[in-house]
C-alpha cells in the first residue's frame, strides 16, 4: 500500500486505469473496487488529499526526473532481460579480431593496439541504441550510418587511420550497415579509428627488400630522385647519411624502394570520457552512462 497526494486532474477511474495496466489482471471496475477497499470512506478526490493506492504512483517522481534518471531507471530495470545480451558472441568476436590483427606490429602500426575490452562496445551498444525496444537495435545498434553521421563516410572514404584498422571484408561489406553485425564492426572500427594516433612517415617496401643505388645526374635533388626511383626522402637521407647534405653529380645513393603512408604511432586511452568525446555526437551524458553501465551494471554480472 502507497500513499498519494491528489492532483488536480486524477480521477477514481483514472487512477484504476494506471493500476490495471500494471496488474493486468484487474479490469478497470476491479482496480476501482481494491482502490476503495483501501479507502473505506471514500467519496470523491479532493485535491491535496491523501490516499491509499494498491501500486506506487510516481507520476511527480517522473515529471521531476532528469533524461540520465529516466535512463537509468530503464537500464535497471532492463538489464537482466536476455535481449539485451544478445549480442555478446558477436561483439566478443569482432573485437577479438580487432585485438589480434591490430596487436600486431606492421608498416603501418608503430605501436599496437593495448588490449580493447568487448564490454566497452557492449556498453556503447546499450547507449547508443536505448535497447531492444528500439527499431535501431535490429539495424543500426552502434548508431554508424544515421543521418548526420559522419563516421560511416569516414570509412567509405578510408580516411584518418581508417584503411589502417579496416579489413578487407568490412572494406566489401559497409554497403550492409543497416545489418547489426555490420555495424557494430564499423562501429568498432570508426571508434578504434578515432582513438588512434597517426602521421605520415617513409615505410620501406614489404615486398621489394633488394638495395639499389643511383647515380646522381646534373639537376638533381633528393625530391626528384626519390620520385624518379621510387622510393622517399627520409629512406634517402637513412641510407646515405654522409651526402645528405649535398648531393653532386655522379654520387652513387643507395636507397631501398619506400612510399610515404600513414602509420599508426600511439592510441588515446579507452575510458568513458574519452569515447565521449571521440565516439558520441550530441549526447551530453554519454560519459556518465557509460560509466554506469560499466562500473554499476557490468561489475556485478561479469
Amino acid at each position: 500500500m502507497y500513499k498519494y497526494k491528489v492532483k488536480q486532474g486524477d480521477t477514481l477511474w483514472g487512477l484504476a486505469n494506471e493500476y490495471s495496466k500494471i496488474s493486468t489482471n484487474h479490469t478497470n471496475r476491479q482496480a476501482q473496487a481494491e482502490i476503495q477497499k483501501l479507502n473505506p470512506r471514500l467519496t470523491t478526490l479532493k485535491i491535496g488529499a491523501i490516499i491509499n493506492l494498491p501500486f506506487k504512483k510516481d507520476s511527480d517522481d517522473i515529471r521531476s526526473k532528469t533524461p540520465y534518471e529516466k535512463w537509468k531507471d530503464t537500464i535497471n530495470g532492463s538489464s537482466t532481460i536476455s535481449e539485451w545480451h544478445e549480442y555478446d558472441p558477436i561483439i566478443k568476436v569482432i573485437v577479438s579480431e580487432f585485438n589480434s590483427r591490430l596487436g600486431k606490429k606492421s608498416k603501418n602500426i608503430e605501436l599496437t593496439l593495448p588490449s580493447l575490452d568487448w564490454k566497452w562496445i557492449k556498453a556503447i551498444i546499450w547507449v547508443e541504441s536505448g535497447g531492444p525496444t528500439n527499431s535501431s537495435w535490429k539495424t543500426r545498434p552502434m548508431q554508424i550510418g544515421n543521418p548526420g553521421d559522419k563516421g560511416l563516410g569516414v570509412l567509405q572514404r578510408q580516411e584518418e587511420a581508417s584503411n589502417i584498422i579496416m579489413d578487407n571484408d568490412l572494406r566489401k561489406n559497409l554497403h550492409l550497415i543497416n545489418t547489426p553485425q555490420v555495424n557494430i564492426k564499423a562501429g568498432t572500427a570508426y571508434l578504434l579509428n578515432r582513438l588512434a594516433l597517426s602521421e605520415f612517415k617513409s615505410v620501406k617496401s614489404q615486398t621489394d627488400r633488394l638495395e639499389y643505388t643511383y647515380t646522381v645526374t646534373p639537376g638533381d635533388n633528393l625530391d626528384k630522385i626519390a620520385k624518379k626511383v621510387g622510393t622517399t626522402v627520409e629512406e634517402l637521407k637513412i641510407s646515405n647519411p654522409s651526402k645528405i647534405s649535398r648531393i653532386h653529380p655522379n654520387d652513387v645513393l643507395k636507397y631501398h624502394k619506400a612510399s610515404v603512408e600513414r602509420v599508426i604511432v600511439g592510441w588515446r586511452p579507452v575510458s568513458a570520457n574519452t569515447i565521449a568525446q571521440r565516439y558520441n555526437v550530441g549526447d551530453p551524458n554519454y560519459s556518465r552512462k557509460l560509466t554506469y553501465i560499466i562500473n554499476e551494471i557490468f561489475s556485478k554480472k561479469y
